[in-house]
């Protein structure tokens, strides 16, 4: 069932292209998945054993300037000080934390599936694909229709694709968009920056993740490597803690960081 009509015989390629760079988008996407599950956590243990000696820099410049002045440095100020200064810090970690939550109850689809959702994907996107079809693009109704599409592709969710392919047939019959002519301005634009999206999205990361998820050669050599890192930055941490035990503080205390 092919309802969009056009004159144009590059709306053919185009259709190609958009439904490729959407596919390549998809991959993109679980391969993240699959290297936040093999690399996420050591990730985040480098990360939070970095942000920790920034803590602690932070702290050694607050004390030293507090010091310049002739004055001792108050544990509850320089508390409040890291508090403000970490904030974001604190807030990327726990972004990390919960990639690595999805990443981990994220479901793992045979290739038929995926297939499959692929086919009816296609089938969908070409009814009503808003950069194909740009008056479904328009209706509220078929554009819930297509926004339901994308999630369920993401989702390898078959089921509702399956369903959807029907609603949406029936969809554009009842809004009347079954016999539009279709005509795409500046086509031949619309080719030429697809083509580049595409080419960027399968030369940058996440795309390029997967090969190396492929290599298990680069794969132990990636895992050395935060290893070594990680261990880097503990040693860093003692070093600065040996500082920080050097300034006096109000109280006739020394400063430690928890």
């Amino acid at each position: 069932m092919d309802i969009v009509k056009t004159t144009d015989k590059r709306y053919e390629e185009y259709a190609k292209l958009l439904l490729k760079r959407d596919e390549v988008k998809k991959e993109a996407g679980s391969f993240l998945t699959a290297y936040i599950c093999e690399f996420g956590e050591l990730i985040t243990k480098v990360f939070e054993a970095k942000i920790e000696c920034i803590k602690k820099k932070k702290s050694i410049a607050f004390c030293q300037s507090i010091l310049n002045r002739g004055e001792f440095p108050d544990a509850k100020a320089l508390q409040a000080f890291i508090e403000k200064n970490m904030q974001e810090y604190y807030e990327q970690l726990n972004d990390m934390i919960e990639d690595n939550n999805k990443a981990q109850e994220a479901k793992i689809f045979t290739e038929a599936t995926v297939r499959r959702c692929s086919k009816f994907y296609k089938q969908i996107a070409k009814l009503i694909h808003p950069d194909l079809n740009p008056q479904a693009g328009k209706n509220e109704a078929v554009q819930a229709l297509w926004n339901r599409a994308v999630e369920a592709h993401e989702d390898n969710d078959l089921k509702t694709l399956e369903e959807l392919l029907l609603v949406v047939k029936e969809a554009i019959k009842d809004e009347g968009l079954e016999d539009l002519k279709i005509d795409i301005p500046d086509i031949d634009d619309k080719i030429k920056d697809t083509k580049l999206e595409i080419e960027t999205i399968v030369s940058t990361a996440p795309y390029t993740y997967g090969a190396l998820l492929q290599d298990i050669v680069k794969m132990d050599e990636k895992k050395t490597s935060l290893q070594t890192e990680l261990e880097e930055y503990k040693d860093y941490s003692k070093e600065l803690d040996k500082v920080l035990e050097g300034f006096p503080m109000k109280g006739n205390t020394t400063c430690q960081m928890n």
